[in-house]
């Protein structure tokens, strides 16, 4: 997710891509480095927020794309709003901690548990590549607020620097940061138009790469059909195994967890069953994640699953406005006073999310980036589970040890 801000503007710009691919070798990097904190130091608080900006702001997309796949970071968009409040004053300020859920949190609380959950995520599991990276941009001559640049340095690691925006190159350097911070998973990010009259570009980039803790032998994925919402059905090649997995069997739903790497991070596939549509699946799920995410059994299962690509791209004002982001678009009300040297009166006018998915044998690899530019769990049965994921399914990665949700979607036709 991207914000940009204009002069006397803040124009919103968000992207967000997840890569799930055959080609896995190599895939996490060398963490040599160990976590500065430990899960006892987790803000339990915090993630409840994120979490449930995450189901929020998911709700309002689904309702946006009627027949069509969806896939979201909201953890991505969560930390691109972070430094956004930062730099916000006043009734802004309580806006925007109102939307991210964190109304109960102060500022420096909410900073303090980003910064854990952002090294924790990073360091959950050395077999699964996962890097948080944050940037902010200001016009050549604008100058950023030492307070503000001093916070999200501090929480967020963030790279902050000034940039010529009318240098013709202005708009390949962002997204070159863009492209190396997303491994090529995103490439662009800004344009030249983008640039011409903003202030200030703030931008948050997620890249996920893991592979299955057991894979799928590629000699066992077939073609299958899978059938679509309007009653036709295409042939997907349909992946397959029989493992011990964790899985739930629920009046509504199924649902099967996938772990990644050594089991800190999963992917949890939710299937409704038969004679229930996603959306009115989906209804229940986002009114309790607790529905998807507790009360799961160990044991044998059999699961058949399509590989499936995706892309996705919306604007997300209508869904932030609807979440209770309004002064932060209205140019008279909107105080973005702490991000400036100069304290200039800025305001939000615009966010698009973009996404990309691949899954298939061999594990996940993932990336979301979310930039903003300022202008001014029982005994197991005999029988095996089984799941055949032939229709309009729901999924999630999440990290098991931390609970936060890093990308979530649903998934109408695998082969768009």
């Amino acid at each position: 997710m991207a914000f940009q801000i204009r002069n006397k503007s803040i124009v919103a710009v968000a992207a967000a891509i997840v890569l799930l691919s055959t080609t896995l070798a190599g895939c996490g990097k060398d963490k040599v480095e160990a976590p500065r904190y430990q899960v006892k130091d987790i803000n339990a608080a915090q993630v409840h927020a994120y979490n449930d900006f995450s189901l929020r702001m998911t709700k309002q997309l689904l309702a946006k794309t009627k027949d069509g796949n969806v896939c979201i970071s909201p953890l991505s968009m969560a930390f691109a709003l972070s430094l956004l409040v930062n730099g916000a004053e006043g009734e802004t300020k309580a806006e925007l901690l109102r939307v991210l859920g964190a109304k109960g949190l102060t500022l420096e609380a909410l900073n303090q548990g980003s910064d854990v959950l952002r090294d924790l995520l990073e360091h959950a599991d050395p077999k699964v590549d996962v890097r948080i990276a944050n940037a902010v941009w200001a016009r050549k001559g604008t100058g950023l607020a030492e307070d503000y640049s001093q916070r999200i340095k501090r929480f967020y690691e963030a790279e902050a620097s000034e940039l010529d925006f009318d240098d013709a190159d202005a708009a390949k350097t962002i997204n070159q940061w863009v492209n190396k911070k997303t491994q090529g998973l995103i490439d662009r990010m800004v344009d030249e138009n983008t640039l011409k009259s903003s202030v200030m570009v703030l931008m948050n980039a997620i890249y996920f790469h893991g592979e299955w803790t057991k894979p799928f032998k590629e000699s066992d994925t077939k073609d299958a059909q899978f059938h679509l919402a309007d009653g036709s059905s295409v042939t997907v090649p349909m992946m397959a195994q029989k493992a011990s997995l964790t899985y739930k069997e629920s009046e509504h739903f199924k649902a099967v967890r996938l772990p990644y790497g050594d089991g800190k991070w999963s992917m949890t596939v939710v299937l409704p069953n038969e004679g229930i549509t996603l959306p009115e699946a989906e209804t229940e799920l986002l009114k309790d994640a607790s529905s998807w995410r507790e009360g799961f059994t160990q044991g044998m299962a059999e699961i058949e699953l399509p590989r499936f690509k995706l892309q996705y791209g919306t604007s997300l004002i209508d869904a932030l406005k609807t979440l209770g982001m309004k002064q932060s678009f209205d140019k008279e009300k909107a105080d973005f006073s702490g991000m400036t040297k100069s304290r200039q009166s800025l305001y939000v006018n615009g966010a698009i999310h973009k996404t990309f998915i691949e899954v298939n044998e061999q594990g996940t690899e993932a990336a979301a980036v979310t930039s903003i530019t300022t202008a001014a769990t029982a005994a197991a049965p005999m029988d095996p589970f089984k799941l055949r994921v032939d229709r309009p399914f729901f999924f999630t990665i999440e990290d098991q040890t931390t609970g936060a949700i890093l990308f979530l979607g649903s998934v109408t036709q695998p082969t768009a």
